[in-house]
């Protein structure tokens, strides 16, 4: 923490990852939606902001920890929002 502010780093990754793995997939797909993973996340760990949860979500996806789709304001491209572990990866 630097200054009072929580940081990507504060956060385990495992939080984020036990956090998919406990949301369910949608129906017929590996995926998982934010709408649905954000909730649980902020259930283990409900002192992180929106914000810093997305942001450590990119760092983890960057690093091949996790595939996510992160809506980022530098960004050009589009995304339907959704992140899946590692292991469920079908081709993506």
């Amino acid at each position: 923490m630097k200054r009072g502010r929580m940081q990507c780093k504060d956060i385990p990754n495992e939080a984020v990852l036990r956090a998919v793995a406990n949301t369910p997939t949608s129906a017929g797909h590996c995926w998982r939606n934010w709408n649905e993973v954000l909730p649980r996340f902020q259930a283990l760990m409900p002192e992180v902001p929106d914000t810093l949860f997305y942001a450590k979500v990119d760092r983890m996806a960057t690093a091949g920890l996790l595939h996510a789709c992160v809506h980022r304001p530098y960004g050009d491209a589009q995304c339907r929002g959704d992140v899946h572990l590692v292991e469920e990866c079908r081709g993506c």
